[in-house]
């Protein structure tokens, strides 16, 4: 017997992958989450639900791999000033086109009844921007800019918290100007009490 271990079907297609990821995103905005189904999905790429459900088990996998393509891993900005750090951090949501954004309002009534979307959306999505945050908080409380004792956790959630509260309640997106807001009324004077 060989001892090479001989693998079984075809290698996976990166680019269908690709097309139902979009496909699971399209269906997310036009249906939202609650209406939407992996055969809708599969029909909007002319695919079968099986080719679907061989590379995520559950709607629910589905979503959180086509919510998590939105986002690159980001990095972590260190601009030498508190505020440009702030700024640039939170501006770590920005897209060029509000696809992303219209995706997660998609999901936002979804998230409401489903505790485990909720938790897997808020780890894929939310996960590596709170790393984010939490470096550049930490970076600065090092540094002397920010009281040792500042409330870091409840501070780095009031821009994810205000930027979905506007897009899932008023319909609008997240643009520079309402990131530079949040920083210098909110968060700076928190951190520092100054404004």
């Amino acid at each position: 017997m060989s001892s090479i271990a001989r693998t079984r079907g075809r290698p996976r297609d990166a680019e269908l992958d690709r097309r139902l990821l979009r496909a699971a995103q399209d269906a997310l905005i036009d249906d939202g989450f609650e209406r939407m189904t992996v055969e809708n999905v599969a029909e909007r790429c002319a695919a079968g639900k099986t080719t679907v459900y061989r590379r995520w088990s559950t709607k629910l996998d589905l979503v959180v791999a086509a919510v998590t393509s939105l986002y690159d891993v980001p990095v972590t900005p260190d601009t030498g000033a508190l505020r440009t750090d702030l700024v640039a951090s939170f501006a770590l949501y920005l897209r060029e086109d509000s696809r992303s954004q219209r995706v997660l309002a998609g999901l936002a009534a979804g998230m409401a009844k489903n505790p485990p979307l909720r938790d897997a959306a808020y780890e894929a999505i939310g996960g590596p921007f709170r790393v984010v945050i939490d470096e550049v908080l930490q970076r600065w409380v090092s540094r002397g800019e920010v009281a040792q004792g500042s409330d870091l956790e409840l501070i780095g959630q009031v821009f994810p918290a205000l930027a979905f509260q506007r897009l899932a309640t008023l319909g609008t997106t997240v643009d520079q100007s309402f990131i530079e807001r949040i920083v210098d009324n909110v968060v700076l004077p928190a951190l520092t009490g100054l404004r």
